[in-house]
């Protein structure tokens, strides 16, 4: 290793050992693309071959992205050889970006391109921000427009405010809907502009559904101007988790969204069943976000959820005290505004701080206030989502005085109304038993009970997510019940174990065989002795294949490889700098990858890498920061190495650069044989980083189901309520995968050390000689689960995962 050198070489070595792994076959692709440079000047009228060979060094010389913009500029007409100095200089002038090529390419094929136009195109995207480049890409698909009209459309987007992310991906949205014009996008965004956040996710989504035509747009935006914050974020919900159409939005917004909170409340119950299993579905899509607007209200937080002190909040200005006082809702700030202004114009601190820690609270109870009674029912459905405050304190007194008062305290009237084919049933009432609120709805007559534990067992047995969810809370569930109730449920499950049509009946087998095996303590005689009765006509089930291990595999190739996806926002600058500082303080250390390239790095940030990456040796102390900042501008993927034995560890990180590139990373990850995927981020991430590439992969067959079902790998999804992808990841990868994921709520502080201490422990058992199987593994890392929400988690090998296997097979 280069480390132990002498103090005077370490320099010298460190920055070739670090340049050797950027991009391999960087000047393969500069020479390809020359040689079609080349071709290009050659095909220039009245060109010589003096002037050709003049100017083929200078384009065997250019990188690959300055290869392309020349390329490209020799495509304007009327461009003759007297025009190829301009030309020539033009990429060390503006030193183009390979996001910027695509705009140049499309430029110069529009009615009325000139050179002096490409070079104010380029002047006009110069030094631009990673979203604003995503916002330009679709620029080609603009149509009927010119030369001019195209900088007129970047000139305005240009002017979206750079701290409106939300504004700039409903833009980038509205370039991409097909036969979109110049004169449309111009009015659209004027359009765009005045709407809050939510409402621009709203018409992003909006704009993204399929068949959305133009001409509805301007009433289409002024219905989403009108929207609640809630109803918004219900709105993108519904049209990311169902297949409507362009026509289908306005049915949905004048039937539904834009009706008064007690009107819409009304209209639910007149819909069809197939209405509401899509409203139920989409507002199963919105409920993630909702619950952290209900989870950040906990007390006064910062950006990232994050509870500010009373320290900090007595340094604070009172504009500081006031901007945060305006983040609360319009009623909430009617009700305290007044108190507040003139606590502040009377400089009385204290009593301000007091105000806002008041109007905090009252604005969780006005958010839950705001929900209709089926948004509140989602919402309990998709509790893994939410702090236990939320749940119990906020979210529950409030479907409880619906309940009363809407459904005079039946749950099983509410139940046929609210969700009559039973979608969210079992989410819905083992959320309750796994935040010990059951009992406060659960009907005291006997036969209401059985009644409603029967919708209990039909959604449970509905679908993997709701039977892995039922199964891992399980044990509250039983502990919630009456015996005589937990009675009646295991008569259903024994029950469903003799319906040899069932989908699920050998992992409900397995469900019971499991409690009568380890939670014995939790069954009656009578409940012991039917399961035992089953099982000795069923057998048990053999759950040894479900449990195997796949390190003998991962170990063949002498090391053990993780790749782990950050995305470039404040949660994600945080869980990079902390993944960071982990890795060093546990003896790794980052290089450049000469792996992973899932796109072209620029040339400009690769000096202040490796820089970077120098200091990153010896100090992580700022230099992480730094690393992010820079990564994030750039698909940069830096690998943190050590060695164990004769194993090595490479832990890959990797900040997200949009859908092409992570397509190119996710498909070297998986030729690569490489073992472990982490998904970092917000569980809302959780599409773009990994199962939407993937699927993406799959349909164009680059890559294939055995290459899927090939090596055994291992995802963690570490971000809040990763047991609902569980099923979709298991069965894209043929049941050859193992998972970590949480019930709730997921924390870096889980996340990082049990990530890099598995493969670490795959290792030292290795050097050992010794077996290891996910029981020991799990011994072994019982520490890390120890504090925080580690209960919340589903590990490899556990009851959940075992019925997941079973079901993918």
């Amino acid at each position: 290793m280069f480390f132990h050198t002498t103090r005077c070489f370490m320099p010298f070595l460190l920055a070739f050992a670090l340049l050797i792994g950027a991009p391999a076959h960087a000047s393969q692709l500069s020479k390809a693309a020359a040689n079609r440079t080349l071709e290009s000047l050659k095909n220039l009228k009245t060109i010589s071959s003096a002037e050709i060979a003049s100017y083929t060094p200078k384009i065997n010389a250019l990188d690959y992205t300055s290869s392309r913009a020349i390329r490209a500029l020799l495509q304007l007409p009327a461009i003759s050889p007297a025009d190829l100095p301009a030309i020539f200089s033009l990429p060390e002038l503006f030193d183009i970006s390979f996001s910027a090529i695509p705009l140049l390419e499309y430029y110069v094929g529009l009615p009325g391109a000139t050179l002096s136009g490409a070079r104010l195109l380029l002047t006009e995207i110069k030094d631009v921000s990673f979203v604003y480049e995503q916002v330009l890409a679709p620029l080609p698909n603009l149509k009927n427009t010119t030369a001019d009209g195209a900088i007129r459309v970047i000139r305005r987007l240009k002017m979206i405010d750079t701290t409106d992310e939300a504004g700039q991906w409903a833009t980038r949205a509205l370039l991409s809907i097909e036969t979109i014009d110049e004169d449309t996008v111009l009015k659209s965004v004027d359009l765009i502009t005045p709407l809050t956040p939510a409402q621009k996710r709203a018409a992003e989504k909006c704009f993204a559904t399929p068949k959305v035509r133009p001409a509805i747009l301007p009433a289409l935006l002024g219905q989403l101007s009108i929207l609640a914050e809630i109803e918004a974020i219900n709105l993108s919900g519904l049209l990311a988790g169902s297949k409507i159409n362009g026509p289908e939005i306005g049915y949905w917004l004048n039937n539904y969204f834009t009706l008064p909170d007690t009107s819409r409340e009304s209209a639910y119950p007149d819909f069809s069943i197939a209405d509401k299993n899509i409203l139920l579905t989409g507002l199963g899509e919105a409920a993630p976000a909702i619950a952290e607007q209900l989870n950040n209200l906990h007390a006064v937080t910062d950006n990232f959820g994050q509870e500010i002190s009373g320290g900090r909040l007595a340094k604070m200005s009172p504009a500081g005290l006031q901007q945060l006082f305006h983040r609360l809702d319009p009623t909430t700030r009617n009700r305290f505004g007044s108190s507040m202004q003139q606590a502040l114009a009377g400089g009385d601190r204290a009593k301000a701080i007091a105000l806002l820690r008041l109007a905090t609270q009252a604005a969780r109870r006005q958010l839950a206030r705001d929900l209709t009674c089926e948004n509140l029912y989602v919402l309990l459905a998709h509790g893994s989502e939410l702090f236990d405050s939320s749940f119990r304190d906020i979210l529950v007194p409030e479907m409880v005085a619906k309940l009363s008062t809407e459904y005079n305290n039946n749950l099983l009237s509410f139940l046929g109304v609210i969700d009559p084919d039973s979608l969210m049933v079992s989410d819905f009432l083992t959320h309750l038993a796994w935040k010990g609120s059951l009992t406060t709805f659960f009907p005291q007559e006997a036969a209401a009970q059985q009644e409603v534990l029967k919708l209990l067992a039909k959604s449970a047995l509905g679908n993997e997510k709701s039977l892995l969810f039922f199964a891992a809370t399980f044990i509250d569930l039983l502990k919630t019940l009456q015996p005589q109730a937990r009675t009646t449920l295991l008569e259903l499950l024994l029950q469903a174990t003799n319906d040899k049509s069932g989908r699920f009946a050998r992992q409900v087998q397995v469900i019971l065989q499991e409690y009568l095996d380890h939670h014995p303590q939790l069954l009656s005689a009578v409940d012991s002795q039917s399961i035992s009765a089953m099982l000795d006509r069923e057998g048990w089930v053999d759950i040894a294949p479900y449990v195997t291990t796949p390190f003998a595999e991962w170990l063949s190739d002498g090391k053990l490889c993780s790749l782990s996806v950050f995305q470039n926002d404040d949660d994600g600058s945080i869980s990079y700098r902390e993944h960071g500082s982990y890795l060093f303080r546990h003896g790794y250390r980052p290089a450049f990858s000469n792996e992973y390239e899932p796109g072209p790095i620029d040339k400009g940030l690769q000096t202040q890498l490796i820089t970077v990456l120098q200091k990153l040796q010896h100090s992580n102390s700022g230099n992480l920061a730094a690393l992010f900042q820079l990564a994030a501008r750039t698909p940069v993927v830096i690998v943190w190495q050590k060695r164990i034995g004769k194993i090595d560890l490479n832990h890959f990180v990797y900040i997200y650069h949009g859908k092409t590139a992570q397509e190119n990373l996710l498909k070297t990850f998986l030729t690569k044989g490489h073992e472990l995927f982490a998904q970092r981020g917000h569980s809302y991430w959780r599409g773009e980083q990994l199962l939407l590439p993937l699927d993406r992969l799959i349909e164009r067959k680059e890559i294939t189901p055995d290459l899927l079902s090939g090596l055994p790998r291992f995802i963690s999804i570490g971000s809040c309520g990763g047991i609902r992808a569980y099923g979709e990841l298991i069965s894209r990868f043929g049941n050859r995968l193992d998972i970590l994921a949480t019930v709730g709520t997921g924390t870096s502080t889980i996340n990082t050390p049990y990530n890099t201490r598995m493969l670490e422990i795959v290792a030292e058992q290795h050097k050992l000689h010794q077996d290891l199987t996910w029981k020991k593994l799990a011994q072994l890392t019982n520490g890390i689960f120890a504090a925080d929400t580690g209960d919340e988690y589903i590990r490899p090998g556990s009851l959940p995962a075992i019925l997941y296997k079973m079901s993918a097979r």
